[in-house]
């Protein structure tokens, strides 16, 4: 599953696969479905309550999706710096169907295969 999302004026090819979660987890020493309780509180809060949402979890999140699709991109603070800006919400916007299906996909996958034990 891949798309395209503009990232402050940067067009940026984004990628959720199974490679995806290994990327975060070798980058940044954590497993990427803690950091994914951001995009969660996001999407339950109809993006009204930032209180509670970590945006550098979001931004890592991301980038380990534009790693997965090009593995030829710079770490995460020097790929930053290539962007003009990041606002949270609409890359979140651009990007939430994208991390949601990587995650349905798999549960269903996990699930079927429990099935035809």
């Amino acid at each position: 599953m891949e798309k395209i999302v503009d990232i402050g004026g940067t067009e940026v090819r984004l990628k959720a696969s199974a490679m995806t979660p290994v990327i975060y987890r070798n980058a940044f020493g954590r497993d990427i479905f803690k950091a994914q309780g951001s995009i969660f509180t996001l999407a339950s809060k109809k993006l009204k309550d930032l209180a509670n949402v970590d945006s550098v979890g979001v931004m890592e999140i991301v980038w380990a999706m534009a790693k997965t699709a090009d593995r030829s991109l710079p770490g995460f603070e020097d790929w930053l710096e290539t962007l003009e800006a990041f606002p949270i919400l609409d890359v979140f916007n651009e990007t939430v169907d994208l991390l949601m299906q990587n995650m349905t996909m798999r549960s269903n996958i996990k699930n079927s295969g429990a099935a035809g034990s």
